[in-house]
């Protein structure tokens, strides 16, 4: 299932997904320094949208009734919004720019949408869809002919005393190898398709409700775009960058990621530069590291951080496309030549029969 799919699935179900959450991230952003204006945004909101997506909703009005602050009431309510949105919403009510991250977490989740449901957005789940369809509709096409065809073939050439092809005689070592094990070949395939399906299915659904990709904790590359959009944030507040990076780390999973994170904290505690730290950390490389000293010599660190987030998610979405797009290349012709393999073991002893006989025949 793709990400589009289980998107309009998550969608009619009124579960988190892309479309619901920018929806609410504009409602907050637009209530922003006027309580009594968001409570009944976000009470009308959870009026018009059905459970459990209004129940999540009502019970973030009733925290935000409370005094309990934004992104407090929403770690309160887990999966309501994705959990860096969570951590960015943290640092920007300590920096003071809440209305403009909340407006730009909207419109990069609006973004997002839109390439997972264009043609552009072509996943890697969708070749593997494709590779296994096309993968059973194959095995039971070469199951037939292993079970039906190959045997009176090799019977023919046995009347009339010919040597069957080197390519055909490997088939049919692989056609009776397949049929003494043919149980334990089904339950092995069953058995990769089927948790490999689940891990599929729960990474895709990780994704597209809480913005997160399976085994990021190990990739700290992977959150740098939103540690760049917090410090730009913070930048802008001139806000405590350490408290930043701790409001982040405290989003993740044990892993690589937040080891890197805790580095770049034990840094910036003993008075190393914000890029310098994360040189060191090797979250950033030399050339982002340049930009990012430009952009600071002419008083513009925080443009300059925000640009490289932005830059570093469009490098991103384009490594996804062409990745995705070889990926199906690839899977098309390795398909491609177990077929032909098939059809030539199939087709050469015919072939060689008919060239065979006419040479006898000529002969006599």
């Amino acid at each position: 299932m793709s990400g589009s799919y289980l998107q309009n699935l998550l969608f009619f179900w009124n579960r988190p997904e892309p479309i619901r959450q920018t929806s609410l991230l504009m409602i907050l952003a637009a209530g922003v320094g006027n309580e009594h204006a968001l409570i009944d945004s976000l009470a009308a909101h959870a009026m018009e949208s059905g459970s459990p997506w209004g129940d999540r909703v009502q019970s973030l009005r009733l925290l935000i009734e409370q005094g309990m602050p934004l992104s407090t009431a929403l770690a309160n309510n887990h999966g309501l919004l994705p959990e860096s949105t969570v951590a960015a919403i943290r640092v920007a009510e300590q920096t003071g720019v809440l209305r403009e991250v909340l407006a730009d977490e909207a419109i990069r989740l609006a973004g997002r949408d839109q390439y997972q449901g264009s043609p552009v957005g072509a996943s890697l789940v969708n070749s593997l869809i494709w590779m296994f369809s096309v993968g059973v509709a194959a095995s039971l096409l070469v199951g037939f002919i292993m079970v039906w065809i190959i045997p009176k073939e090799k019977r023919i050439f046995e009347d009339f005393n010919q040597q069957l092809p080197s390519l055909t005689i490997l088939l049919i070592d692989f056609s009776d190898w397949f049929m003494n094990y043919w149980y334990l070949v089904l339950f092995f395939g069953m058995t990769v398709v089927g948790i490999g399906s689940l891990i599929l299915f729960y990474g895709q659904f990780q994704y597209v409700s809480r913005g997160r990709l399976l085994f990021s904790e190990q990739f700290p590359r992977y959150w740098l775009p939103l540690l760049l959009r917090m410090f730009s944030a913070a930048t802008i507040g001139n806000r405590d960058l350490n408290a930043t990076v701790h409001a982040l780390q405290s989003e993740l999973r044990p892993g690589r990621a937040s080891r890197a994170f805790s580095n770049l904290r034990a840094q910036l505690s003993v008075g190393v530069s914000l890029i310098d730290g994360l040189i060191s950390s090797r979250l950033i490389n030399v050339r982002e590291a340049n930009f990012l000293r430009a952009a600071e010599t002419s008083s513009h660190l925080d443009w300059g951080l925000l640009h490289l987030s932005h830059s570093l998610e469009q490098r991103r979405l384009r490594f996804h496309y062409w990745f995705s797009q070889l990926f199906h290349v690839a899977t098309t012709l390795t398909m491609g030549f177990l077929v032909m393999f098939v059809v030539v073991a199939l087709f050469l002893p015919l072939i060689k029969l008919i060239s065979d006989l006419t040479e006898q025949g000529g002969s006599v």
